[in-house]
């Protein structure tokens, strides 16, 4: 998604060093999306410096659609920071590819898709860092969720789910 301050890019950096600071030291946090507040942008590069993560965090810029898969299917988890989202192809396409996505409990937005601790993760802004250090603490609920999150978007959302739900 775009750099912008109502994505929150910032709670996925809090936590990216929260996992630093536990032991994880070798979380990356890939962020990908073009530059549209520059002053934000700005505000993450020294925020990535001040916390010494200028080894666990990268901005990629932006990516075309067809260049996402791999970079679903290679995260461990997606982080959807923000408590502005409504309904997310971005979401569905993480969760499809097997990848469990960290959510704000907000209204009309992840909560809609995501069941915590089932198929991802849903928080307050406030406890996002805390609730993704502990996704990594579990290992196998970690998969457990994972392999879930796929379960849902294959039975919910895939194209042939969908045939159903117009074709009734």
């Amino acid at each position: 998604g775009r750099i912008v301050e109502w994505k929150r890019v910032h709670l996925a950096i809090e936590a990216v060093k929260m996992l630093v600071d536990n032991g994880f030291n070798e979380a990356v946090l890939n962020i990908i999306g073009p530059v549209s507040s520059e002053n934000y942008f700005l505000k993450l590069k020294k925020m990535v410096v001040d916390l010494s993560l200028e080894k666990n965090v990268f901005f990629l810029g932006h990516k075309e659609h067809s260049e996402l898969p791999p970079y679903f299917q290679g995260a461990d988890l997606f982080t959807l920071p923000s408590d502005k989202e409504t309904f997310g192809m971005v979401m569905i396409e993480a969760m499809a590819c097997g990848t469990p996505v960290a959510g704000i409990n907000c209204p009309g937005g992840p909560a809609d898709v995501i069941t915590h601790l089932e198929n991802g993760l849903l928080s307050s802004p406030e406890d996002y860092s805390k609730t993704i250090l502990d996704f990594f603490k579990n290992s196998q609920r970690a998969l457990d969720i994972a392999k879930n999150a796929r379960v849902k978007v294959v039975n919910e959302y895939s194209i042939e789910a969908t045939y159903k739900v117009l074709h009734s």
